[in-house]
């Protein structure tokens, strides 16, 4: 896959995502998971296992630096 095609696809995501926000303040996680998935994989394609490995971890970070938040009610599900 080609960068350039990454690109599209992310700002497609992203623009979905914005639309899809201001009405209804919140982001489906059917435009979420897809596109970590597919950005996992396009960096596993890249660097190999090293990066993928880094990247898992780097997820792990972003869920748990948000599950805080939720769990003493500062945000919604």
């Amino acid at each position: 896959m080609s960068p350039v095609l990454l690109l599209s696809f992310l700002a497609v995501v992203l623009l979905v995502a914005a639309i899809n926000d201001l009405p209804f303040h919140k982001i489906p996680n059917r435009f979420i998971f897809p596109t970590i998935i597919l950005t996992t994989a396009y960096d596993f394609s890249l660097e190999g296992c090293r990066y993928f490995l880094f990247n898992l971890g780097e997820i792990g970070v972003r869920i748990s630096v948000l599950i805080l938040p939720l769990l003493i009610g500062g945000m919604e599900a």
